[in-house]
């Protein structure tokens, strides 16, 4: 009698089917089957997409392990109740986002800044630094490093002031030099602990000029330019009381204006810094007349904004020294 051929994979004698009158009559698949199938196939889908979770891959089988452990570490993931709960847990774990800052997590941040001419930063509407050279002293160009700790989400403001020798937005009044200033500012602020750069200057900031002057460029002609009269006019508006705080409402404020650094022409100090490449320079619309300006961003996941606070009218400059931890890059001239 001839030998039954041995399937090559499995080693053993291979199984003819029954047949009689042209009928098959293999036996009927036990119930539950299809289930396990269908399982058997998910589970093969996702080890195809790199899924593997732990503890429900098949070992390889050796000669010293029992074809009852075998048997049941090959048994589909979703037979078994307990392997279910455990493969969607992994699941959800593995297609989780990226864990990013906590909320009101600390971190140190470094700042850096140069602003033609002056500024006060504020973090969180508390002062953190200001620049160490007075907005009084002409051509002043010098940049910044600070460093303070936060918390996150952190709202970053900046008053920014371009040097004007009084309200009609001129600079060497009755000399033959004459003219209106021209402003620009950039800054960048990095995680000290991660070296990430968390915030830099662009039009994703919100500002709102305050003070704009001359009204009228020809204003830099006169040989008498009087505040507030004829071209010298200047325009201004209230600046609201708690600006600087996280809950202000900037929606109406206009999105910060970039410029280049050709316009710009950024002097001393601008080069002893390593700007991100994302860093733009950022200005009212108006880098020559508009003089005061507002500027806010908040970094990370912001809570919703509070209604905006009564406006009152800014009092005075102060001008004061640079808090401990600042350091300045400057070059004075004039």
């Amino acid at each position: 009698m001839a030998s039954i051929p041995r399937h090559p994979a499995i080693g053993r004698p291979r199984q003819a089917a029954r047949v009689s009158s042209g009928t098959d009559r293999r036996r009927a698949p036990p119930p539950g089957a299809a289930r396990q199938t269908m399982a058997g196939c998910l589970q093969v889908q996702l080890a195809k997409k790199m899924i593997i979770a732990p503890g429900f891959a098949k070992p390889e089988a050796s000669a010293k392990t029992p074809r009852s452990f075998q048997r049941a570490q090959a048994m589909p993931i979703f037979h078994h109740p307990a392997r279910a709960v455990l493969f969607v847990a992994y699941l959800f774990a593995a297609f989780a986002p990226p864990a990013a800052h906590a909320q009101n997590a600390s971190v140190t941040l470094s700042g850096e800044v140069w602003v033609d001419n002056w500024f006060q930063f504020y973090a969180n509407g508390k002062k953190v630094a200001q620049d160490s050279v007075s907005i009084r002293t002409e051509r002043s160009f010098n940049a910044e490093r600070f460093t303070f700790k936060t918390k996150l989400p952190v709202t970053l403001a900046f008053e920014f002031r371009d040097f004007m020798q009084n309200e009609t937005g001129l600079e060497y009044i009755g000399t033959r030099r004459q003219q209106m200033g021209d402003g620009g500012a950039i800054a960048q602020f990095t995680d000290t602990k991660t070296g990430k750069v968390m915030a830099v200057t662009n039009s994703s900031w919100r500002c709102l000029t305050v003070q704009h002057a001359p009204v009228d460029k020809s204003c830099a002609r006169e040989r008498n330019p009087t505040v507030n009269k004829g071209a010298c006019k200047q325009k201004v508006v209230s600046r609201p009381s708690n600006w600087t705080a996280p809950g202000f409402d900037d929606s109406r404020w206009r999105k910060a204006s970039t410029h280049s650094k050709s316009s710009v022409s950024p002097k001393d100090g601008y080069n002893r810094i390593r700007w991100s490449r994302s860093a733009k320079f950022i200005w009212g619309p108006d880098l020559e007349r508009d003089n005061i300006v507002l500027c806010r961003l908040t970094v990370g996941d912001s809570a919703p904004n509070a209604k905006r606070p009564p406006e009152d009218f800014p009092g005075g400059r102060s001008v004061q020294q640079p808090r401990s931890g600042q350091a300045a890059l400057s070059s004075r001239n004039g």
